[in-house]
């Protein structure tokens, strides 16, 4: 039995990640304060939710909604594995904008590329930091799994202008640590809506579209004489060793082996 281990995504703990391997942590009727997406990744249970009964399998997600009163019978406790993201309610308005509506139970089976897409963002979870990145991994797995409301950003050339503003935002300062939160105040939508519409605009969501920005900075460093830490900093990145992942991952090289002489 390797048991259950719950942290902590951001500082406020707004976010939770729960891992349970060969266990269930109740077997008793519950509900959580939090809206909750399970993802079963080993074996079966029945899953009572508001006295409906579900047939559960592995690759399976499953939405309980705030407050919603429910069990988890596992078939064969040796075989059950799943993993649990606990999101505020609060949070999640203010992730929206009021654009999803509260969800309902639902049960999804995504496909096989889909739910590894899903384990890994919930491992990165875990592990942190809970940066603009993950942040926008974890709104477009939200948006598949919340129910959509009236979309009321306004007409096109609005939403035109709004996105050019958190563009721009993030032109004049890609150097320092910019928040999800802070680009949706700059653009005056929410942060899904910029997450969605600004990848459809300018074919990179908002967190690729700043590390583009950091890697071209540090490129016309690196012709310089300064050092390698000093040029990550100055260019937004955490350090060094986040530098040069990035740096790599989009030209192909380490920095050092950059416009090498």
């Amino acid at each position: 039995m390797q048991g259950i281990r719950y942290s902590m995504a951001d500082k406020e703990g707004k976010v939770v990640i729960k891992k349970c391997d060969d266990d269930v942590h109740s077997s008793r009727r519950h509900f959580h304060e939090e809206v909750s997406f399970a993802l079963v990744t080993l074996g079966a249970s029945t899953v009572e939710i508001q006295e409906q009964y579900f047939e559960v399998t592995e690759q399976t997600l499953v939405v309980i909604p705030q407050y919603a009163v429910h069990r988890c019978c596992p078939h064969d406790y040796a075989q059950w594995r799943f993993r649990m993201l606990y999101c505020n309610a609060d949070w999640l308005e203010g992730v929206f904008g009021g654009e999803r509506r509260p969800p309902g139970v639902r049960l999804i089976k995504p496909g096989p590329e889909v739910c590894a897409d899903v384990e890994r963002l919930f491992a990165d979870l875990e592990r942190g930091p809970f940066n603009p990145e993950l942040e926008s991994r974890l709104a477009r797995f939200l948006s598949l799994m919340l129910p959509s409301a009236d979309d009321n950003t306004g007409g096109e050339g609005e939403e035109q202008e709004r996105l050019e503003a958190a563009r721009r935002y993030m032109d004049d300062h890609f150097s320092r640590d910019i928040s999800l939160e802070e680009l949706s105040v700059a653009a005056g939508i929410s942060k899904y809506h910029l997450v969605r519409c600004f990848k459809r605009r300018y074919g990179l969501p908002p967190h690729r579209y700043l590390t583009t920005l950091r890697v071209n900075h540090a490129k016309t460093l690196l012709a310089g004489p300064g050092t390698t830490a000093d040029i990550a900093l100055q260019s937004g990145f955490y350090d060094q060793s986040h530098f040069s992942r990035c740096f790599k991952a989009y030209t192909g090289v380490a920095p050092g082996h950059y416009l090498r002489r």
